[in-house]
């Protein structure tokens, strides 16, 4: 991750540099500066399903909730014509407080087969939900707790 940062300070376009610059500001509780940086990896990244979701996500963090759903919005445009994981879309409805939501796409993501949920046990994004027991049962059907 270092190299990422390293590399962000010599090209502020880069584009994985500002997701995880976006991540770590999320992480610090500074949502100004991680939309900020959120919104450079979208424009850089020409609007892909990732990048989208997490700006999506700060901006739901941040309270901004209608904006969050017209960034949802265009990834469901977006998913018409191409995959979108549900993993990084689910991020954004536990950003806005819709618990129930995010679950039905942590199913689908399980469902898909989506290679992002070997980091459950350790994604910040759910610190909210790691108590909650249908969370602890994913966390056993992918493998990461003990059964």
């Amino acid at each position: 991750m270092s190299d990422h940062f390293d590399r962000l300070r010599v090209d502020p376009d880069f584009v994985p540099g500002n997701v995880w610059l976006g991540l770590v500001e999320i992480q610090r509780g500074r949502f100004d500066e991680a939309i900020a940086a959120h919104r450079r990896a979208v424009e850089r990244s020409h609007d892909t399903p990732f990048t989208l979701a997490e700006l999506a996500r700060a901006v739901a963090l941040a309270g901004r909730h209608e904006e969050a759903r017209d960034i949802l919005a265009r990834l469901d445009r977006i998913g018409e014509r191409r995959y979108v994981p549900p993993y990084e879309v689910e991020g954004v409805y536990l950003g806005m407080g819709e618990v129930e939501t995010a679950f039905v796409l942590l199913d689908r993501a399980y469902a898909d087969r989506v290679h992002s949920l070997t980091f459950l046990a350790v994604d910040p994004r759910f610190d909210s939900v790691r108590k909650d027991q249908r969370f602890v049962d994913l966390a056993r059907r992918v493998g990461l707790w003990p059964a």
